[in-house]
């Protein structure tokens, strides 16, 4: 195959559609939803080792719209939870790119008096971006979210000013900084 037609680029947007909404890394937002054309299974497999070399190529350039926030190979081992009196019970994982809250995370449902605004701030962000959804007085999260720092996850988790670095504990009770010692 020496040119492109119209179909192997509707493949190629379609392919990367697809791939980042099951990435989930970011919101996609476009207009349509565009559909897979029709292609022989020559051409397919062209088009797909395109996109895979494109996969690279963005990738190689930092950015990370292909790569899932939690690794598929991670386990429950890796896991960090918070759980509290006020109601949160949370599970994350610390990635090189900060931690990870995990889907189905519950955060406290309100904040104490002397949460700090950039708390305050974090958690109404991320219930008006559909992050966090409101449940029998608690909020869930709807799917993985990173935050840059161990210790803004457990302060949105928490509703109030939180060191994730204590916070957050493995399934044997050890910190994420004696982890990280």
């Amino acid at each position: 195959m020496t040119t492109s037609n119209k179909a192997h680029i509707k493949f190629l947007e379609f392919t990367i559609y697809a791939k980042a909404v099951e990435v989930g890394r970011y919101e996609v937002q476009n207009g349509n939803t565009p559909n897979c054309p029709v292609i022989s299974e020559m051409e397919r497999a062209v088009m797909t080792e395109f996109f895979e070399n494109l996969q690279l190529l963005v990738g190689t350039l930092g950015y990370k719209i292909f790569e899932p926030l939690v690794s598929p190979t991670a386990t429950s081992a890796e896991e960090y939870v918070i759980t509290s009196s006020r109601g949160a019970a949370a599970r994350g994982l610390l990635s090189n790119e900060g931690f990870v809250v995990l889907k189905n995370s519950v955060a406290s449902g309100s904040e104490v008096p002397s949460t700090p605004d950039s708390v305050v701030n974090a958690r109404q962000r991320l219930l008006a971006e559909g992050i966090l959804s409101p449940a029998n007085g608690m909020f869930t999260f709807t799917r993985d979210h990173l935050f840059v720092t161990p210790s803004g996850a457990a302060g949105v988790v928490l509703g109030r000013s939180a060191n994730g670095w204590i916070e957050w504990r493995d399934r044997n009770g050890r910190t994420l900084k004696e982890n990280e010692e």
